[in-house]
C-alpha cells in the first residue's frame, strides 16, 4: 500500500483518494517546514524523522505539485 518504506512520502491511494485539495496541503507542509528550530517529524507510520525534518517537509510538498 506504500504506507512505509525507506523514505518519507505520501502513499498513491492516500493522494488519489483522501487529499481534496493538493494546493492548501502543499502550502501547509511549507509553512510547517519553516518552523523555527523544527528537528524532528513523528509519523503514525513509519520511523521518526530526526535528520533534516525542514527538507522532509519540504520535499513531501514538492511531490504535491507533479
Amino acid at each position: 500500500m506504500g504506507f512505509t518504506g525507506e523514505a518519507p512520502r505520501i502513499p498513491t491511494i492516500v493522494e488519489l483518494r483522501g487529499i481534496k485539495d493538493k494546493e492548501a496541503l502543499r502550502a501547509q507542509l511549507e509553512r510547517w517546514a519553516r518552523i523555527p528550530d523544527l528537528n524532528r517529524i513523528i509519523v503514525s507510520h513509519g520511523k521518526i524523522v530526526t535528520h533534516d525534518a525542514p527538507g522532509v517537509l519540504d520535499r513531501l510538498a514538492e511531490s504535491l505539485a507533479a
